[in-house]
């Protein structure tokens, strides 16, 4: 097991919120199993699967680029997953190489809901749409 810890960012307790929407541990391959949650003294302790690999960003700086079939297999691993955390009604909120675990069979693992935020945000129009930035 591991375990990981957020200091609540807003009374509402949405971290802790969105995390028990993703909590069964197994109920996605390519999600962190959750454990617990322990909330106490204004922090959230997650208690996670622990994934015995190492993190995407550490594989890159000690390996180089991934070549384009690994890279492609884990982005849609990837957004396997964020469908499902967001069909649960989570949003992460940091999708980054860091929270990504390689498990040992090379498969991608979405870790560190830490900051993620209950419910679904509405994107505005004007922000909908691939390459635009608002």
């Amino acid at each position: 097991m591991s375990f990981r810890t957020a200091t609540r960012s807003t009374p509402s307790g949405s971290a802790a919120q969105s995390v028990r929407r993703v909590r069964s541990p197994g109920w996605h391959p390519h999600v962190v199993g959750i454990h617990d949650l322990i909330e106490g003294e204004a922090r959230l302790w997650i208690v996670m699967e622990l994934v015995d690999g190492p993190s995407l960003a550490h594989h890159i700086a000690k390996s180089g680029p991934l070549a384009p079939q690994h890279a492609a297999a884990l982005g849609l691993q990837l957004l396997d997953a964020l469908a499902a955390v967001h069909a649960a009604g989570a949003l992460h909120r940091d999708v980054k190489p860091a929270n990504v675990l390689l498990r040992r069979d090379g498969s991608a693992v979405l870790t560190d809901f830490g900051i993620a935020g209950a419910g679904r945000r509405r994107v505005p129009d004007d922000h909908r749409g691939t390459g635009r930035l608002p």
